[in-house]
């Protein structure tokens, strides 16, 4: 008799976790919304995918486990959006 091993994966394993993060307006009166998202356990930019929609972002790096997935109550013109990532804070 062949006995079958099925091996289960524990959730924790390929779990993902949401960024710490907050968005909001500057304040000189320009129509600008400023994002900034903590990602400690990442080292380098190249870690992370930046996805900015209309009215959506969508920022992951799969290699340290952070997803991130959210709608904005704005209409985002997406030629005009630029990102960095800062080493020493760790925030993007």
């Amino acid at each position: 008799m062949n006995k079958v091993v099925i091996e289960t994966l524990s959730s924790s394993e390929n779990a993902t976790r949401e960024p710490e993060y907050r968005l909001y307006k500057r304040k000189d009166g320009q129509n600008c919304l400023i994002g900034e998202f903590k990602l400690p356990s990442v080292v380098s930019a190249k870690e992370i995918t930046l996805d900015v929609g209309e009215d959506r972002i969508l920022l992951e790096s799969s290699s340290r486990g952070y997803l991130l997935d959210i709608f904005v109550p704005y209409i985002v013109k997406q030629k005009a959006c630029t990102s960095c990532f800062d080493k020493g804070t760790k925030v993007g």
